[in-house]
């Protein structure tokens, strides 16, 4: 796949058009069956399109790539919350706090003296404000999933006792 394809992609995602990034994601898959990137953004596209079956399947699919990729595992666990799951539930749960998100790498100031120039443009306007608002709305979600992660272990272990995950397979 190329980078016109990535950046239509990275559009399509950003305006909402669902269904023109799974189909550039699903031939990226089909290049190369194992692209954990491509198949987490179609699980992640599917779940925004409220297709939780679809989203679930291409989970599955990352996680039998990449077994600790949190948010596939936190999208495992809230897909089977939904389904009144509470076993399921509690096994991604615990994987998902086994392995918590990586926090942020702070970007490098040089990136945004590079792009100074470019304010001119409205476009590239508060740029710098921009990028690092969005860090921490993501770094504020992981937090979000973490807390709720150890909230349902928690209330999991006082129903069923401590280290009594059942199998779910």
């Amino acid at each position: 796949m190329n980078l016109q394809n990535d950046i239509k992609a990275a559009k399509a995602v950003g305006s909402k058009d669902y269904d023109t990034a799974i189909e550039i994601y699903k031939g990226k898959v089909e290049e190369n069956e194992t692209d954990s990137f491509a198949l987490s953004m179609l699980a992640h596209c599917y779940e925004w399109k409220k297709d939780m079956e679809s989203a679930i399947e291409y989970a599955n699919r990352v996680l039998g790539v990449v077994p600790t990729d949190f948010s596939m595992l936190l999208l495992a666990a809230r897909y089977w919350s939904r389904q009144t799951d509470n076993d399921r539930t509690y096994h991604y749960a615990c994987r998902a706090l086994e392995h918590p998100p990586e926090p942020s790498p702070e970007i490098p100031q040089w990136n945004f003296w590079i792009l100074k120039p470019l304010s001119v443009f409205p476009k590239f306007r508060n740029f710098e404000k921009k990028a690092k608002k969005d860090m921490a709305r993501h770094e504020m979600k992981d937090k979000d999933n973490l807390k709720w992660a150890k909230e349902y272990k928690e209330w999991y272990e006082i129903k069923h006792g401590p280290g009594e995950e059942k199998s779910i397979h």
